[in-house]
């Protein structure tokens, strides 16, 4: 059924919704170094993670990034990246992505799948 309303609201891009997090939550700086081999693959998807800036490390890419979920989100997209990736700050990341890292091993270690 149409209607004589019309939609005047700007729409929102996803990017912007990753980093407009919840009203009262503070953003987090998290920082990472990514391997050059796979720093290029990332760059569209770093835009919905908060990403700030990056340095040249040699063989790596130091990414500064704000975010609102070191829990969730961020983590489980580093996780993608395996051993191309290194926390730099914060613990509260490290200790996450260790967190899910041993619940992976446990998972599929003791996985009754054949």
């Amino acid at each position: 059924m149409r209607t004589d309303i019309h939609f005047d609201r700007e729409h929102v891009g996803m990017a912007q919704l990753r980093t407009r997090g919840e009203e009262g939550v503070e953003k987090v700086a998290a920082t990472i170094l990514v391997h050059k081999k796979i720093a290029r693959y990332i760059q569209s998807g770093r835009r919905y993670f908060g990403f700030q800036s990056e340095r040249d490390k040699g063989e790596w890419i130091e990414m500064d990034f704000l975010i609102y979920d070191c829990t969730e989100d961020f983590p489980r997209w580093l996780i993608s990246f395996g051993d191309n990736c290194r926390i730099v700050k914060p613990d509260s990341l490290r200790n996450r992505m260790r967190e899910l890292v041993e619940n992976l091993q446990v998972h599929f270690l003791n996985s009754n799948i054949t």
